[in-house]
């Protein structure tokens, strides 16, 4: 993903949500971790068309991706997609306070991202780590 496509991003998602690892990332660290939405496996056009579909959750997948990079431990993983579900409903209540029915749909995708993280992530995660549990 190319760094000035979270530019923006990176400096909301420093001051509004939480990450393990996200706040003592640098820049180009953070631009590294970060893929878009869904996994690695998924062609570019589908990996666009969620980008695009999900942009109201792009902070949270920002820290997602940053605390898939420098987690090291199974704990590590389940914290990691219990704090992007928490993100995606913050990000949420954020952005989408004025509209309530859209708030209800992406609370629902918010849930259904994180059944998807914690069923589908591990792979993910333990890219290029011992699995340690």
């Amino acid at each position: 993903m190319n760094v000035l496509d979270i530019k923006g991003e990176y400096r909301v998602a420093r001051y509004i949500l939480k990450g393990k690892y996200y706040p003592d990332m640098s820049y180009q660290e953070t631009a590294e971790a970060y893929n878009g939405v869904g996994p690695a496996w998924f062609t570019p056009w589908i990996r666009k068309l969620l980008n695009v579909l999900l942009k109201v959750f792009r902070d949270a997948v920002i820290i997602h991706d940053c605390d898939y990079t420098k987690g090291f431990t199974l704990i590590d993983k389940r914290i990691a997609d219990l704090r992007f579900f928490k993100n995606c409903l913050l990000c949420v209540v954020f952005k989408l306070y004025l509209r309530p029915v859209k708030a209800i749909r992406f609370t629902i995708y918010s849930f259904l991202l994180y059944l998807a993280v914690k069923r589908g992530g591990a792979k993910a995660f333990w890219k290029g780590k011992e699995k340690i549990t």
